[in-house]
């Protein structure tokens, strides 16, 4: 008697286990947060390889580039400034699932060839997608200067 009980004891929390590892993640707006941290500092080191990888593989900037390989193509030509501050203030963040939209504003200075600065403003949009394995990766974001 004591041996089945024991068995069945087993049983059910493999089950629970089983049904706990199924259950989707529940993301936080925490985490979209950090994701547009982490985009505003690689924007900062003009890196266009590394800014292409913070999108999904057919993740869109704007209406100017779709695609991973040709983001980085795209930066890579953008050679007359350089950026010297971007930062950015999200205003709201929606959550579904694996997805997310994110709105706020954003601030870039940039100094160009001559020495010049520059300060750019505006609200932006961005899409998000969780991939496992790669996190939070951009589907497509929006700029609107102001």
């Amino acid at each position: 008697m004591k041996l089945n009980i024991s068995r069945s004891l087993c049983c059910f929390s493999l089950l629970i286990l089983f049904v706990l590892s199924c259950t989707r993640r529940q993301h936080t707006k925490e985490e979209i947060e950090q994701a547009m941290n982490n985009y505003d500092s690689l924007i900062v080191k003009q890196d266009p390889a590394a800014i292409a990888q913070a999108f999904t593989p057919d993740g869109k900037l704007g209406n100017a580039a779709t695609g991973r390989e040709n983001i980085r193509q795209f930066l890579s030509q953008i050679t007359r400034f350089k950026v010297i501050e971007q930062s950015s203030v999200t205003n709201n963040i929606q959550i579904r699932g694996d997805s997310a939209l994110q709105q706020g504003t954003y601030i870039q200075r940039n100094v160009d060839t001559k020495n010049d600065t520059a300060k750019a403003m505006g609200n932006f949009t961005c899409k998000w997608k969780w991939i496992d394995g790669e996190g939070w990766k951009i589907k497509h974001i929006v700029t609107t200067p102001f």
